[in-house]
């Protein structure tokens, strides 16, 4: 059974109140004029077949040669792999019911259908294909695409592509490169299916571009069965642009998954619902850039998993709902940029967590149930003014390694029982000109502490120390308010 999911921030502090539900009657999603997720994948009715009979013909003496399906029904299809260099005509009015097959550098437009009930492609063409499809495609092939191609092809889909009853089935599959643009509905029901598999042999030099533009579509539902797939590229240097939305449906699948060195844009809905599945997968050097929402719904969920030496900048909104649910899951040297929202609202659910190196510019809203951010060694935090970082559990909001500077200009809080707001090892340096408050415990560092607390900045802890040092070498200048109203303001030494 799809389910319905329902994503919900409550206001913290000065942050604006935001809440999102997914459902059918939907009709905005953060603030972009992208589709909106939905409860099920769509599954649009397949056209009658026309009453007369019209086989699919080449004419050998065009130039280039063309074969022509004219209106009528064709209950065979047309395959002839050895034809290279020619046209494809699928015409409004024409119903194909066998695959088409074709050799290398055909041009095809299809304007009407092409619908085959066995375990064959709609229309399988070699390298350097150039498919328009404006019509209404379905198939269930095994391990190969409705619309399946080979490297150096164009695929621009405004029409349907379609399965109910797919068996790992992509709605398009290149064996190498291949550019993909996505302005109608791609829809898949089945065991593993994916809406678009990239490079899925290898032959290409990257996995490919894939734009979903502001009216399209890519939903697929796995049906319990798990690894299904939004889009999957293989090969690095992979570029996804999407507008519009792009949706996974059931348990353990993924949204996009592309490999090192990729680079993805996300201005529309980027939704996968489920446990264990995850909107965003990428490799390392991946840079990823968010203006939409990307989320999940589910226990175990991620919204963004990227590699080592990632980069991420977000103005939207990337949240999960659901227990042990992260927001972003980083490799090493993380550098993030966020001005918009990050938040995971399931239990022990983390807003960041990441290795050595991260270095963090907010001037948004950092909120988890768990660490809001969980890092390694060499961290460099800056909190701008206006920027919030915030905990509403019980965990520590920040959680660092060794040599970790943070520069804070906004809010840094948390609201949990026996918590800290930064808790990290030697080498830790505080300038705060803003706001660090927390119902439990506030900066607790170890050797070689520093902190330097401006005029008009507040440090406040309401029941333990405001400031610990759990090793020598502290140094506090203070110009402003460090308050502890039940344990010392300062513990440490000098």
């Amino acid at each position: 059974m799809s389910k319905s999911a329902s994503f919900k921030i409550r206001a913290v502090g000065s942050a604006s109140a935001l809440a999102l539900t997914v459902g059918l009657a939907t009709t905005a999603v953060a603030q972009n004029m992208a589709p909106a997720p939905v409860d099920a994948v769509p599954m649009p009715m397949a056209p009658a077949a026309p009453g007369n009979g019209t086989e699919c013909a080449l004419d050998a003496m065009a130039m280039p040669s063309t074969v022509t399906c004219a209106p009528g029904t064709d209950a065979n299809g047309f395959q002839d792999p050895a034809l290279n260099a020619a046209d494809l005509n699928v015409e409004a009015g024409a119903q194909v019911q066998g695959e088409i097959a074709l050799g290398t550098d055909i041009v095809a437009a299809i304007d009407g259908d092409i619908i085959v009930a066995g375990g064959q492609s709609a229309l399988d063409l070699g390298a350097g294909a150039s498919v328009v499809n404006n019509g209404y495609l379905s198939a269930t092939p095994f391990f190969d695409g409705i619309i399946s191609v080979g490297n150096g092809s164009t695929v621009t889909n405004t029409g349907i592509i379609t399965t109910a009853t797919g068996n790992v089935t992509a709605g398009i599959l290149s064996d190498g490169t291949a550019t993909y643009i996505n302005d109608g509905l791609i829809a898949l029901r089945g065991p593993g299916v994916a809406g678009i598999v990239g490079n899925f042999f290898g032959s290409g030099a990257t996995g490919g571009s894939v734009t979903n533009s502001v009216n399209g579509q890519i939903i697929i539902d796995t049906q319990s069965a798990g690894f299904g797939f939004g889009l999957i590229l293989f090969g690095d240097g992979s570029v996804v642009t999407n507008d519009g939305l792009i949706q996974t449906i059931g348990a353990n699948n993924t949204a996009i998954q592309v490999n090192n060195g990729a680079s993805i844009t996300n201005n529309g809905n980027l939704v996968a619902t489920g446990a264990g599945s995850e909107a965003i997968i990428a490799g390392n050097d991946a840079m990823i850039g968010n203006t939409g929402l990307i989320a999940t719904d589910g226990e175990d969920g991620v919204a963004v998993t990227v590699g080592a030496d990632s980069m991420i900048g977000n103005s939207g909104t990337i949240m999960t709902e659901g227990d042990d649910a992260d927001a972003i899951v980083a490799g090493d040297n993380l550098d993030l940029t966020n001005s918009g929202t990050i938040v995971a609202t399931g239990a022990d659910a983390r807003g960041i967590e990441t290795g050595d190196g991260f270095m963090l510019m907010n001037s948004g809203t950092i909120e988890a149930t768990d660490r809001a951010i969980n890092a390694g060694d060499d961290v460099t935090i800056t909190n701008v003014a206006g920027g919030l970082i915030n905990t509403t559990g019980d965990a520590d909001t920040i959680q660092t390694g060794e040599n970790t500077i943070i520069i804070n200009n906004g809010t840094i809080s948390n609201e949990g029982f026996d918590t800290k707001i930064i808790d990290a090892g030697d080498g830790l340096t505080v300038t705060n000109n803003g706001t660090i408050t927390s119902d439990w415990k506030g900066i607790e560092g170890e050797a070689n502490f520093t902190l330097t607390n401006n005029a008009g900045a507040l440090i406040f802890s309401a029941f333990d120390e405001a400031v610990e040092a759990d090793g020598p070498g502290l140094v506090v200048v203070n110009n402003g308010q460090i308050i502890s109203p039940e344990d010392d303001a300062i513990d440490g030494d000098s």
